[in-house]
């Protein structure tokens, strides 16, 4: 992933006129935080520990060559494993914002056991940590900006980005203006 972002970021013909960077990571799962820590290391500029999972310690590298825009990280609920472990990172660095709905919950380290029948049985076996040695959140990440979307409207924006759906479109519009009612009354 991190070979594929780079490769794209240095095809940008103008990336002076680039104001910011979104990186979309609903849906995004697996459990390769190297690789995880590898599209994060692209951000960074110095050196530092990123991620501690199990015995194992994955830092950055010192360069001049780090992508500098504004980053923000979409997530949702479907959210898991390395992609919140990116997510944590970016924030933890401050680097990234994230916008979205909380995380999955699901940056483990598992053990995976095969059934008699075929079945696989995966079962946590120890935390991911930050850099700093807080552990990643058992219950996800929560978003720096909260948006809450049905899974189906969200499962059809992912599919079809420009499709418009006027219902969804009425009610975040909706709460936007009473939002901004309530907060301009001295109400909460």
């Amino acid at each position: 992933v991190a070979k594929a972002v780079a490769e794209a970021w240095k095809k940008l013909p103008a990336k002076k006129a680039v104001n910011g960077l979104v990186l979309d990571l609903r849906f995004a799962e697996g459990r390769d935080y190297a690789a995880a820590a590898e599209l994060a290391d692209l951000f960074l500029k110095a050196e530092q520990t990123l991620l501690r999972v199990g015995g194992s310690t994955i830092r950055s590298t010192e360069k001049t060559n780090a992508i500098a825009q504004p980053l923000a990280l979409l997530v949702n609920r479907r959210t898991a494993g390395g992609a919140e472990a990116l997510a944590a990172v970016l924030r933890q660095a401050e680097i990234a914002l994230i916008i979205g709905s909380p995380t999955a919950g699901q940056a483990h380290l598992f053990n995976e056991h095969v059934l008699s029948g075929g079945q696989r049985l995966r079962m946590a076996a120890g935390s991911i940590q930050l850099g700093d040695g807080t552990p990643l959140p058992e219950l996800g990440l929560t978003p720096d900006i909260r948006v809450e979307v049905s899974a189906e409207e969200e499962r059809i924006y992912f599919e079809d980005p420009y499709r418009e759906i006027p219902r969804m479109l009425g009610e975040a519009l909706r709460t936007a203006r009473n939002g901004l009612s309530a907060e301009g009354s001295g109400t909460n």
